[in-house]
């Protein structure tokens, strides 16, 4: 089953990763249209005038950070704010980047009509998908706030959007939709055990990202070749006795994969280092320039 239809997750953004999110989402080698595979909505000239793509990615995570500590500060005494959404919107079929963005205008219009956000369109993959940065604090200084019952509906929203542009039946999606939360709550109350599987679970070699076909090693090449065309290959599988070769090849990628994750979390424990030096500098900054007006009052 390929992953097919209409397609959209919704998650509340951690406080602190808001930059970090952008930059990930803005990154060139999954937005290779540079400005053509970017749509702003409401968001200060500033950003929408910048003449080069680095320049606006530079631009909009600096508004995106401050913005977050203007939350941070305003909300020091009430815990940790809310102050980005992050979302994934997906398409079975290849349009234009002019399509594919009046798809996620009339989404964003539709479910967040004050919302100041950043889309790009990304194409590293099999399907053509879309990033969304949306702030937590809209035009009108007012932030987002969704109901339980607004919240169930985003994603329907999207399949009406996305159905209609597709020439598909929007029912269809809200048939899979009932019956996968049906199931769950069969599963909740202990009348069935077993789990209905989804189609990211299955072993798509041909979709993985440059970055998981290197954490997978052995694995995929393995894959490619034939041999393992249901699921990765694990070592002391079903090798012939005295072969030894896809035992040894499993070794070395177990190997290789424990080098990459040392290596991406010590990456990434570099850059959060990095990230919070400029926050604490910021809101240093910040902080004196409160001072300075309190002393001119």
């Amino acid at each position: 089953m390929d992953r097919g239809g209409a397609f959209c997750k919704f998650v509340v953004g951690r406080s602190g990763n808001s930059c970090r999110h952008l930059r990930y989402i803005a990154r060139l080698d999954a937005v290779r249209d540079g400005m053509q595979g970017v749509f702003l909505k409401d968001l200060p000239n500033v950003i929408q005038e910048s003449l080069n793509y680095p320049a606006l990615v530079q631009t909009l995570c600096h508004y995106a950070r401050m913005a977050e500590q203007t939350e941070v500060i305003a909300h020091r005494s009430r815990g940790e704010p809310r102050t980005h959404y992050c979302v994934t919107l997906s398409f079975e079929r290849d349009l234009t980047n002019r399509d594919a963005s009046a798809l996620v205008a009339s989404w964003l219009q539709m479910a967040f009509p004050n919302a100041r956000a950043a889309t790009f369109l990304h194409r590293n993959t099999n399907h053509l998908h879309a990033h969304v940065w949306i702030a937590a604090r809209q035009t009108d200084g007012t932030k987002v706030n969704l109901s339980a019952r607004a919240f169930r509906q985003l994603d329907e929203m999207w399949n009406k959007i996305y159905a209609r542009a597709m020439g598909q039946d929007e029912r269809a999606y809200l048939l899979k939709k009932w019956e996968t939360e049906h199931n769950k709550r069969l599963r909740r109350e202990g009348k069935i055990r077993e789990k209905l599987e989804r189609a990211a679970q299955h072993w798509h070699p041909a979709k993985f990202t440059e970055r998981e076909r290197k954490r997978l090693g052995a694995d995929y090449e393995r894959d490619e070749s034939g041999a393992g065309r249901d699921k990765p290959e694990t070592s002391g599988g079903d090798s012939q006795p005295g072969s030894g070769e896809p035992a040894a090849s499993g070794r070395q990628s177990s190997s290789e994969h424990a080098a990459l994750a040392v290596q991406w979390a010590v990456e990434d424990s570099e850059r959060a280092v990095s990230e919070t030096r400029e926050l604490c500098e910021e809101v240093e900054s910040l902080a004196d320039r409160e001072r300075e007006i309190d002393r001119e009052r």
